[in-house]
């Protein structure tokens, strides 16, 4: 096990009923790095992440965070941590701010300071009661209880939802700021692609439970290429190697993304097309996300 290694998933199975929710994932999160977790509804993020956190038992595999069984995490391993769920349930009675000082009362490393320069940038509502408080502000408010702390590994599930975006902007910028601190590591999934691509150095796709892609953000966007394609139009049907979609859009015209689309790729199919308009493109993540899942995002 690599001593920079915060969160080791191998073979990771987990089953409901007779469907695998997640089958066979293998992930690694090193120090310092910010993984963006990518998927469509169902695709297994909120389940894996819930395992992480030792909120759900495997059903197969092996899953370390910090070295240790998250189900059997010890005290010091778990102040390391802020988890902000996807469906936060926190204490509903309290008041925001008797809900902050619970909860510094629970870490070793609480940064006060900090605590309350996020109070003011995420423009909480300190007198009011959890359960009157909009979506919005439960999500800055569940923010704040995750990295004020200052913790290590902070994760994330779908942590923008109901956010404005300047709000969504003061939220990032957050994150950002703890990841500038040496050795923090994020691991977080959202819908929302352009936050992905301001936060993610490192990017995993998940669809029906398995990997399809898990590498550097610049890695993906750099080897995944649209390719236009001016055929015969008595050109039925087209093949193309390391390809995730083709369509046909009339004619000879032909669109495609191709996966490892380098020069030398690119330089095999003007040989075998000889004359046929070739065009090259790069994609946006949001292009790319839908190509390996077939789901827009808007």
């Amino acid at each position: 096990m690599s001593d920079r290694a915060i969160v080791e998933v191998y073979g990771l199975v987990k089953r409901y009923g007779d469907r695998r929710v997640l089958d066979g994932v293998d992930l690694r999160l090193e120090q310092g790095e910010a993984l963006g977790l990518l998927g469509r509804n169902g695709a297994g993020k909120t389940t894996l992440l819930r395992i992480l956190m030792g909120l759900r038992r495997p059903d197969e595999g092996r899953v370390r965070v910090f070295q240790e069984d998250p189900r059997d995490l010890g005290r010091a391993a778990r102040q390391r941590i802020g988890y902000l769920s996807e469906s936060q349930h926190v204490f509903p009675w309290m008041r925001v701010e008797q809900l902050i000082r619970f909860v510094a009362g629970l870490h070793t490393t609480w940064d006060a300071a900090y605590a309350q320069d996020l109070v003011r940038k995420l423009d909480l509502p300190l007198r009011a009661r959890v359960r009157t408080l909009s979506l919005g502000e439960s999500r800055r408010l569940g923010l704040l209880l995750a990295v004020a702390h200052r913790p290590d590994l902070l994760v994330l599930d779908e942590p923008a939802g109901g956010l404005d975006a300047v709000v969504r902007r003061e939220f990032l910028d957050t994150v950002i700021e703890l990841l500038q601190q040496a050795g923090k590591s994020v691991l977080f999934s959202s819908h929302i692609l352009s936050d992905v691509e301001r936060v993610a150095s490192r990017i995993a796709i998940l669809e029906r439970g398995r990997l399809l892609f898990d590498g550097p953000l610049e890695q993906l966007q750099e080897s995944v290429r649209g390719v236009d394609l001016e055929l015969d139009p008595e050109v039925e049907a087209l093949a193309l190697p390391n390809a995730l979609r083709v369509e046909r859009r009339g004619g000879g015209a032909w669109s495609a993304v191709l996966e490892r689309c380098d020069d030398r790729a690119v330089a095999a199919l003007r040989q075998r097309f000889p004359g046929a308009a070739i065009e090259v493109r790069e994609l946006s993540l949001e292009e790319i996300f839908i190509a390996y899942t077939g789901e827009r995002h808007e």
